[in-house]
C-alpha cells in the first residue's frame, strides 16, 4: 500500500469514527510492557490500525527495566518496533504508566477527544468500574470522563506445533525462534535481544506458575478434596510441617494480602491450613506460608495430598475456581493479545518489592515497616464509639473496631484495631479535595486505594481517580 493510499484509508476511518460520535478526535491506546515486542503484539496492533486508522493508534510503554522480567528499555522496544515492523516512531510513546498515558492524552482537548484502551479479553475484565466502558461503535465521552475498551484478537505463536513459552525463549533464544517472532532478520536486533534475555535472573525459590493458574480453595472445598482423594485411594492427611521445608509455587504475591494475614495471625484469628504436595510444594496457601516465614514461626498447619505437585494441582483445580490477575511476562504464553498479563503490574507491589520480600523472608531477615501518616485530625468510623478523630483513638488507645474496606470482597466491614502509633511531626502534607467537598490530609507517600487500580501513593493521585475513602 502506498503512502497516499494509507492516508486515504486513515482519513476514511477517522471520518467514519467522528461521524458516528459526538467527539472530534479519537485516540486509541495500545498499552503494554512489551518484553520484548514481537509478532503477537504486532497482530493486535495491525488489527487496531485496520479498524481505527494508523494516525489514531498509539503504543504506550514505559522505560522500566530490571534484571528479572523486564530487561528491555524503551529504546530497545522502539528499535524493534520501528526496524522490524515499520511502526512510525511518533506513534510509540514513552509513558510512566501505560494504562494512564497522560503523556499522550494531554496533547488533546479532553472535552472533544475520546480514548479507546485496547487490551486482551482477560485484561478487559479488570478494567471495569465507572471509567471503563465497552466500545460499541459510538463515542460520546471525552477521555477524562470515560475510556472505551476495545478487545483485541488473540494470536498464539507456535514452533513445531508447540506454543512458545516465556521460559523457552528466555533459556533457548536462537535464530529459529527469532524467525517465528519477527518478520525479517536483523543481526543487531537479534544480538540485542539475545544479550538482554541473557541478563535475566530468575528467583529459583519460586516456580513459573501465575496466580491465575493456581487453584483458589474455598473452605467448603476441603471436604470435596478429601472425598476425591479417598475415592481414588490417595492419602490426604492433616499435619504440622516445618515452614522452612516448604517451597512456594505461584510467582506473584500481593503485599497487602500478606500483611493482612500477618495481622490476623497476631490477632489469634482462625487460620486455614495450607495444602501441600508430597514433595513439599504449596498447592494452596502461598500467602499464608509467606506470612509464617515473615513471623519466623517454625511449623504451619497443612493438609498433605500424597501426590507430586503437578498431579496435586490438577486434582485440586478440578474442583476449585481460579482467579484472573493482570500480568505480563517476557514473551507470549497461550496468546491473549500478544503478551502475558503480569503479576507485578499491581500498583500495590513492584517486582523489586516482591523479590526483596521473598528472598529476605526466606533468609529470616524481613521486618515490617510502618505505614506512612494520615493527619491525626482525620475522622474515622468506629463500631462502638462512632465518628472520632484518629488522634483521639491513638492518644487514648481506644479498643474498638474501625470501618474498613475489604479489597477482596468489595465490601465495607468493621475490623479490630491492631496497634496504635504516633509517627511524630512531619513538615510535608498533601490535602486531597474530593468531589463531595470533603478533604483528606496525608503525607505524600501515604497509600490510598484507588478503584480499578489498587494502592498508590498520595503524591501519584490525579484528577478523576475514584478513591475508596469511607
Amino acid at each position: 500500500m502506498t503512502d497516499i493510499s494509507r492516508y486515504i484509508v486513515d482519513k476514511i476511518l477517522s471520518d467514519f469514527l467522528i461521524e458516528h460520535s459526538n467527539m472530534k478526535k479519537v485516540v486509541v491506546i495500545y498499552p503494554g510492557r512489551f518484553q520484548p515486542y514481537h509478532a503477537g503484539h504486532q497482530y493486535s496492533y495491525e488489527y487496531l490500525v485496520s479498524k481505527f486508522g494508523k494516525n489514531n493508534v498509539y503504543i504506550a510503554t514505559s522505560n522500566i527495566t530490571n534484571s528479572t522480567n523486564s530487561p528491555f528499555s524503551f529504546k530497545d522496544k522502539k528499535d524493534i518496533m520501528t526496524k522490524l515492523f515499520d511502526i512510525p516512531s511518533n506513534k510509540i510513546v514513552h509513558v510512566k504508566n501505560p494504562y494512564r498515558p497522560e503523556e499522550i492524552l494531554k496533547k488533546f482537548d479532553s472535552k472533544n477527544t475520546a480514548v479507546i484502551t485496547a487490551v486482551g479479553e482477560k485484561d478487559a475484565s479488570r478494567l471495569g468500574g465507572n471509567y471503563y466502558i465497552p466500545y460499541k461503535g459510538n463515542l460520546n465521552f471525552g477521555y477524562l470522563d470515560k475510556s472505551y475498551v476495545e478487545i483485541v484478537p488473540q494470536l498464539q505463536l507456535k514452533i513445531k506445533g508447540k506454543i512458545i513459552s516465556g521460559i523457552e525463549v528466555r533459556n533457548n533464544f536462537n535464530r529459529e525462534l527469532f524467525n517465528v517472532l519477527y518478520p525479517k532478520f536483523d543481526k543487531s536486533i537479534f544480538n540485542m535481544i539475545k544479550n538482554r534475555l541473557s541478563t535475566i535472573k530468575s528467583i529459583d525459590l519460586i516456580h513459573e506458575i501465575y496466580r491465575e493458574d493456581m487453584p483458589q480453595i474455598a473452605d467448603g472445598d476441603i471436604a470435596n478434596i478429601y472425598n476425591i482423594c479417598k475415592s481414588n485411594s490417595i492419602e490426604f492427611n492433616k499435619k504440622n510441617v516445618n515452614v522452612n521445608s516448604l517451597s512456594p509455587v505461584q510467582n506473584d504475591f500481593i503485599k497487602n494480602k500478606t500483611l493482612n494475614i500477618i495481622n490476623s495471625i497476631k490477632n489469634d484469628e482462625p487460620f486455614k491450613p495450607i495444602i501441600i504436595s508430597n514433595d513439599n510444594k504449596i498447592v494452596d496457601g502461598n500467602h499464608r506460608w509467606l506470612a509464617y516465614k515473615i513471623l519466623k514461626l517454625n511449623t504451619i498447619p497443612t493438609y498433605e495430598i500424597n501426590l507430586s505437585i503437578d498431579n496435586a494441582l490438577n486434582l485440586v483445580k478440578s474442583i476449585s475456581d481460579t482467579t484472573e490477575e493482570l500480568h505480563e511476562n517476557v514473551i507470549l504464553e497461550g496468546g491473549g493479545y500478544g503478551h502475558l498479563a503480569h503479576p507485578f503490574e499491581d500498583m500495590d507491589l513492584t517486582f523489586g518489592d516482591l523479590k526483596n520480600m521473598i528472598t529476605t523472608a526466606l533468609q529470616g531477615k524481613l521486618e515490617l515497616t510502618q505505614e506512612k501518616c494520615i493527619d491525626g485530625n482525620s475522622i474515622i468510623q468506629l463500631e462502638k464509639n462512632g465518628k472520632i478523630t484518629i488522634k483521639e483513638v491513638v492518644d487514648n488507645k481506644i479498643e474498638d473496631k474501625v470501618l474498613s474496606y475489604n479489597i477482596e470482597t468489595g465490601e465495607y466491614e468493621f475490623k479490630n484495631i491492631l496497634d496504635y502509633a504516633n509517627n511524630g511531626i512531619t513538615s510535608e502534607w498533601l490535602e486531597i479535595e474530593l468531589e463531595n467537598g470533603n478533604r483528606i490530609t496525608v503525607t505524600p507517600n501515604h497509600r490510598i486505594y484507588v478503584k480499578n487500580i489498587g494502592y498508590i501513593q498520595a503524591k501519584d493521585l490525579t484528577e478523576n481517580m475514584e478513591l475508596i475513602t469511607e
